[in-house]
């Protein structure tokens, strides 16, 4: 069976995203993972392009202008027992190159935060059945 990923930049907030980050390129390493149901549940299926329970691939470029969408496809294996249990997955985005600030030595410059991109916790995962 097949799903579909989307990954979009808020608009809101897409001029200082822009300034800190090159969409020319993918900025982004987005995951896909199939999890447990529950604790005692195995997971049930298999992503095709890695034939694992999870996908990574580098992603967003172009995303401040329109949705990037991408196809997966899925499978259960042979040696799937469990036909009650519904598929469990989990896509998550973060930054490729995430700079790190370092504190400064006392009397040093304070950093400016502005250069340092960070993700909505909230808006970078996702888990659906």
């Amino acid at each position: 069976f097949s799903i579909r990923t989307e990954l979009s930049v808020d608009k809101t907030n897409i001029r200082n995203s822009s300034k800190l980050l090159n969409f020319d390129s993918d900025v982004f390493k987005c995951m896909l993972e199939v999890i447990a149901m529950s604790s005692g549940v195995g997971t049930r299926a298999r992503i095709l392009e890695s034939r694992k329970e999870n996908y990574t691939w580098n992603c967003g470029r172009g995303a401040n202008r329109k949705p990037q969408i991408k196809n997966h496809k899925l499978f259960i294996t042979n040696t799937n027992s469990d036909w009650i249990n519904p598929i469990k997955l989990r896509f998550s985005v973060q930054l490729r190159n995430e700079a790190i600030p370092e504190m400064p030595g006392n009397g040093g410059k304070i950093i400016d935060m502005n250069l340092y991109p960070v993700l909505n916790k909230y808006g970078s995962e996702d888990t659906f059945i």
